[in-house]
């Protein structure tokens, strides 16, 4: 009586596990599983990270085509090839994976194994989070040890102040990469458009083109990725604006302010707006004139980079970091994550209400 009454199947059984939820869905429990658990270490022993095959690819096209005896305009097509071929091999790929998706019985577990294994969103938070306890137990070596894991061998050199601010840029970065724009691509585009965005993403950032070696190569895959991150940057910095206010000390106007002023100085156009945003509601300077050198892989799961780059934030009185700025950091960023979270139940109440 009482099932009928609010309109429940009586007859409901395991295959209805079966049917297709709505993606929203899928990428909601998705985002909620990756939230509890993050990046299982162990299983990486096993399974390689989706992001780390497209860097190897990346990296030996590279290496087969960037020839110093080519021409300018000769590196410039070939950078355009890579662009084409990678870009299309991960479209056809995620394509294959909803086919596949679509035709099995569960398929809907294998939408959620991908999306899982393609966003970043606890990963980051604990990496940062071993900084944070290293400094906290005035243990410089191990907070190095955990920063390590996205500056490579520049963590070794990193004073208390270099390590808050690598944590803090480092959550600005992943928030957009490993987030943000893998949500906003999966929203737009399924599937397909979260394999094109990790592709695009990784060539920008291996390909980079202000390294003097890929100035022509790299350029198309930099100006690429910065086009494909535009409007993923813009919400990724403005979600940060909106974090701020929630979380003690953080500053939401200043956020806004730093971000609209300094989101252009940073070296990443694609990367610019949250890392300002990031700066500016924590009040400190990020980015900045510091020598990093991660590993071609690390790099392009991290989003680090090698180059000099110009400080970004509240340059004027500038006071010095402090590691409550780290753990200040990790809370404005897990607000972050909660926003986009509740941003697609949102969406999904909304085709609820259409429906």
């Amino acid at each position: 009586m009482l099932a009928g009454m609010w309109g429940v199947n009586p007859e409901f059984g395991f295959e209805a596990l079966s049917l297709e939820p709505e993606p929203l869905f899928v990428l909601l429990a998705a985002l909620l599983i990756d939230g509890l658990t993050g990046n299982i270490t162990r299983m990486r022993r096993y399974v390689p990270h989706p992001v780390f095959l497209i860097a190897s690819g990346v990296n030996w096209l590279e290496f087969r085509l960037n020839r110093e005896r080519r021409s300018t305009y000769a590196r410039l097509i070939r950078g355009l090839i890579v662009v084409t071929v990678v870009t299309g091999l991960s479209v056809g790929a995620g394509w294959s994976v909803a086919v596949v998706a679509a035709q099995l019985p569960f398929g809907w577990l294998l939408t959620l194994i991908v999306i899982a294994a393609l966003i970043a969103q606890r990963g980051p938070f604990d990496e940062v989070r071993h900084i944070v306890r290293g400094l906290r137990s005035n243990d410089l070596h191990a907070a190095r040890e955990a920063a390590a894991v996205f500056l490579g061998s520049a963590a070794d050199t990193c004073d208390e102040a270099a390590l808050v601010r690598a944590g803090a840029n480092h959550l600005a970065v992943q928030y957009l990469i490993g987030l943000v724009a893998a949500t906003f691509w999966f929203v737009l585009l399924g599937i397909p458009g979260l394999f094109a965005w990790r592709a695009v993403n990784v060539m920008g950032t291996l390909l980079d083109s202000s390294d003097p070696r890929l100035a022509y190569f790299g350029w198309v895959p930099t100006r690429f990725n910065d086009a494909v991150a535009y409007l993923p940057r813009l919400i990724a910095g403005l979600l940060i604006v909106v974090a701020a206010a929630f979380v003690p000390a953080a500053n939401p106007v200043r956020a806004l302010r730093v971000m609209l002023r300094d989101g252009s100085k940073h070296r990443s156009l694609s990367l610019g707006s949250p890392v300002a945003a990031m700066a500016g509601a924590l009040g400190i300077t990020l980015a900045g004139p510091r020598q990093l050198l991660p590993e071609a892989v690390s790099h392009a799961v991290t989003g680090g980079n090698s180059k000099t780059e110009p400080w970004v934030g509240e340059q004027d009185g500038r006071r010095a970091v402090s590691r409550a700025d780290a753990a200040r950091a990790l809370y404005l960023y897990g607000v972050g994550c909660l926003l986009v979270f509740l941003a697609v139940a949102v969406m999904i109440a909304v085709q609820f209400a259409a429906a």
